[in-house]
């Protein structure tokens, strides 16, 4: 499998899952006429049954606004909204309007005003899924794809080849995929690094490892400010490739099941910490847990949405690594690594 196919199937996650960001259409909102006799001449609605609610991020919030459209035909009135808000009847009286939803029932007055005299009507804009939307926005953000960049340490060490140590500098893509509105969630990463400096002579050494998984989240309960654990259990295929200059030593192709338990701790909403484990058997035995050869790791992580609405992360991850070719050629490796993260 290719690079460009592996990064393929990582980002096609996030378009199965509809996690683009910027849609208008995700949250709706219905606008409603008041009983009473004051109404507005010539106001017409495009859709008002189906107001589209756009959201706009400020310092890390999500703020939703409503999207109201229509046309008001009346020459000499203006469509007034607010004092920066309004619309002359006399064109082709196209308006856009966009007002911020501070709660589920929100009342709006809009009015029109001509030459001597002003009209008032009285609306209410009905949007239930307020209460859930930031929990909801957090969620999508969390789950778009994220870049990360980093350092990362190797020490590495194969029979009949002398001990080295390497620095790298590593490319991460990752995402991770909530299925609708279940505790399941799929995901998947791809790293590659490059040497820095170290390593042996006369060659240039590369990782290349790359991971899908499909877990089930359990919530733990929940604590101050908002704050609550969870664990979730995952299980999927692990792969691991080293790119040396003429195949002269390392490890090709390893391709195993991983199972990897986790636990995320959210602090208040906008950000949290996780810590996770991944254990990865690399014989091809029946011997499930056989830790003479394997790849063992973890890591901990924090997350958090920073103003314009994207996700930003730091994780430090440890892996240990051992594999046989035979009885008399092992290698073994461990590496640590540091990275930053921004969502995509």
């Amino acid at each position: 499998m290719s690079l460009a196919a592996l990064l393929s199937v990582v980002l096609a996650l996030g378009v199965a899952c509809g996690t683009a960001r910027g849609e208008e259409s995700r949250w709706n909102a219905t606008l409603q006429e008041t009983p009473g006799d004051l109404r507005v001449g010539g106001l017409s609605f495009d859709e008002p049954a189906r107001i589209p609610v756009r959201i706009d991020w400020r310092e890390g919030e999500p703020v939703p606004l409503a999207i109201i459209t229509g046309k008001f035909k009346r020459p000499g009135w203006n469509l007034v909204l607010s004092e920066t808000e309004f619309v002359s009847g006399s064109g082709d009286g196209t308006f856009r309007f966009e007002i911020p939803l501070t709660a589920a029932v929100q009342p709006l007055e809009i009015f029109a005003i001509g030459a001597n005299e002003a009209e008032s009507q009285e609306f209410l804009l009905d949007f239930p899924s307020r209460e859930g939307l930031r929990e909801g926005e957090m969620r999508r953000v969390r789950s778009a794809p994220k870049m990360s960049l980093g350092t990362s340490w190797v020490s590495y060490r194969e029979t009949a080849l002398a001990d080295f140590r390497l620095l790298s500098a590593i490319l991460k893509v990752s995402a991770s995929y909530p299925i609708g509105e279940s505790r399941w969630v799929v995901g998947g990463n791809l790293s590659l690094t490059q040497p820095l400096s170290g390593g042996p002579p006369d060659r240039n050494v590369r990782f290349l490892g790359a991971s899908l998984k499909l877990g089930y989240v359990f919530p733990l309960g929940g604590g101050a400010h908002g704050s609550s654990w969870a664990l979730s259990l995952s299980g999927g295929m692990n792969f691991a490739h080293m790119i040396v200059n003429g195949n002269a030593f390392g490890f090709n192709h390893l391709l195993f099941h991983q199972f990897v338990p986790a636990i995320r701790k959210e602090l208040d909403g906008r950000a949290s910490i996780g810590l996770y484990l991944k254990f990865v058997p690399l014989p091809d035995s029946p011997r499930l847990f056989e830790f003479r050869e394997r790849e063992l790791a973890g890591g901990l992580d924090w997350e958090g949405v920073i103003g314009d609405g994207r996700a930003v992360s730091i994780a430090l991850d440890y892996a240990s690594m051992r594999f046989d070719f035979s009885p008399d050629h092992a290698l073994s490796s461990q590496s640590l690594s540091l990275s930053v993260g921004l969502g995509l």
